[in-house]
């Protein structure tokens, strides 16, 4: 017998993850990872190889779609290829889309434009109001981007912090200088300890990944000072283990480390509670 269910879209910059969840408490995840095959395929047919591959995992599943609920930080256009998609294979079925504006009782936004909030940082925040009640909570998701974002004592979005993340600031430095190595990548960091951000580097490879994670590191700490009511700091993203994992020591001892690799899932999978209550 098929369950009912509703399927959760978060639509990354450089990954999609996607959920089947029910009204019960457990949030099962899935996840692929995108992986363009070339320079010949364009925005438009990935998408569409994205939406064949995820139709293909759903046929294995013994369950009837009921909604698709999204969260994209793609441009509209691409949104709409994704949009429909789905709603050629599933005519009836109800999609709905989480925009930073997004209506959420007992959750405030506090940003000046509502609307120009990312929605993947919105999902994040729903999701940490929910795992972290009434604390005042830094959100650090670091994917493609880097946000740091504060919610006070769990119903107030104060504001936040966008930089580039790990990835993107060491291919700007090496793609814009001309003699620094070329074949360092994020996951090589992994090699590091932590105590190597906190002296100075005597050698080109050192001194990239400390001038990368100094930077990251430096900018939560900021943060930090900014909120020093903190209570709770909350990790996710591609990059959030290797930020926490140079960053620990560093953290007063009283705050509380969430550490969730589907965030933004996990918001809209409570904001699907909602959607089906009302």
């Amino acid at each position: 017998m098929s369950n009912s269910k509703s399927l959760l879209l978060d639509i990354g910059n450089t990954r999609t993850k996607w959920a089947l969840v029910e009204l019960s408490p457990g949030l099962q995840e899935i996840d692929f990872t995108r992986q363009p095959s070339g320079a010949t395929v364009n925005q438009h047919d990935l998408i569409i190889q994205e939406c064949s591959q995820l139709l293909k995992a759903l046929a294995t599943t013994d369950s009837t779609i009921n909604q698709i609920l999204i969260c994209s930080v793609n441009q509209t256009q691409w949104i709409g290829v994704w949009a429909d998609y789905f709603q050629e294979v599933f005519p009836t079925i109800h999609m709905i889309q989480l925009h930073g504006d997004t209506c959420i009782p007992n959750l405030h936004n506090a940003y000046d434009e509502p609307a120009s909030l990312g929605a993947d940082r919105w999902a994040a925040i729903i999701a940490a109001s929910q795992l972290a009640p009434l604390q005042n909570c830094l959100i650090i998701n670091s994917g493609t981007a880097t946000t740091i974002d504060f919610l006070e004592h769990g119903n107030v979005f104060v504001g936040g912090s966008i930089l580039p993340g790990v990835s993107l600031s060491l291919e700007a430095l090496q793609s814009q200088t001309a003699r620094l190595e070329s074949n360092i990548t994020s996951e090589k960091f992994n090699s590091f300890e932590p105590s190597s951000t906190l002296q100075f580097s005597k050698n080109t490879k050192s001194a990239i990944f400390n001038g990368v994670m100094q930077g990251q590191i430096g900018a939560i700490k900021q943060a930090l000072e900014l909120a020093p009511q903190t209570s709770t700091m909350i990790f996710s993203g591609g990059n959030g283990p290797l930020i926490l994992k140079h960053l620990y020591l560093q953290i007063p001892p009283t705050i509380q480390i969430i550490e969730d690799p589907y965030l933004v899932l996990r918001g809209l999978f409570f904001w699907q509670q909602y959607v089906q209550d009302h």
